[in-house]
């Protein structure tokens, strides 16, 4: 299940932490030019001799609000953040639980401001021709691809929608789904909640289903 977004699709959005060894590979492999980001190794020595960075490393080893010691546990969602063994991220227990009320005010400070939208420069014909390679490659390995999209938040779904910039965003399922009959796979979800009968109770903030929620469009094709 390869769970697809639109911003896999625009080079504004690379992002200089990604490890890409493997995919440098695989742009070699398929007869891809690979896209560069800016190098982490920089950053870090940036960082070194940086005063005001030095500053916040004291006055974090000074704190008494330390991140609580890493440890190993057979349930799914708990207190802290939890990484499960399948890969999964679970938020923790006060981001999961917080009210309606916080959810949509987070839904309508997206319509203000969004990383992911403000980073996203078009969709880029090499990254599409990398993403339909790369799906090609897992066929090869006999690998059954499914592409599943996920749901935004009705206040911030209904603010793309109704914004003529927001066009080129939006039209990327379209994309996903035409890949159905190109490349002999199946596509689930869309973007827009009402496909599905989602709320505001279905979601963590403007961009993230709850784990209740998956399940409304999970494997389920739009509307």
């Amino acid at each position: 299940v390869f769970c697809a977004e639109y911003w896999f699709l625009s080079a504004g959005n690379l992002d200089k932490r990604a490890l890409t060894d493997e995919y440098n590979q695989f742009c070699e492999l398929t007869g891809n030019q690979a896209f560069e980001t800016a190098s982490v190794k920089t950053e870090k020595m940036k960082e070194l001799f940086s005063f005001s960075y030095f500053q916040s490393s004291v006055e974090y080893l000074f704190s008494k609000n330390k991140a609580p010691a890493l440890s190993a546990v057979e349930t799914a969602d708990n207190r802290y953040p939890t990484r499960r063994a399948d890969g999964s991220y679970s938020y923790e227990q006060s981001y999961r639980n917080r009210s309606i009320e916080t959810v949509e005010q987070d839904a309508y400070d997206a319509t203000l401001y969004n990383s992911l939208v403000n980073s996203f420069t078009g969709v880029d014909p090499q990254l599409q021709k990398q993403l339909e390679d790369f799906i090609r490659l897992m066929q090869k390995d006999g690998v059954e691809v499914v592409i599943q999209l996920a749901p935004i938040h009705p206040v911030f779904y209904t603010h793309m929608e109704n914004n003529a910039s927001y066009a080129e965003i939006l039209a990327t399922q379209d994309y996903f789904y035409s890949l159905e009959s190109k490349l002999g796979i199946e596509c689930y979800g869309s973007y827009n909640p009402e496909d599905f009968n989602m709320t505001s109770a279905d979601f963590y903030d403007a961009q993230h289903p709850t784990a209740e929620g998956i399940y409304k469009y999970y494997f389920v094709k739009r509307a």
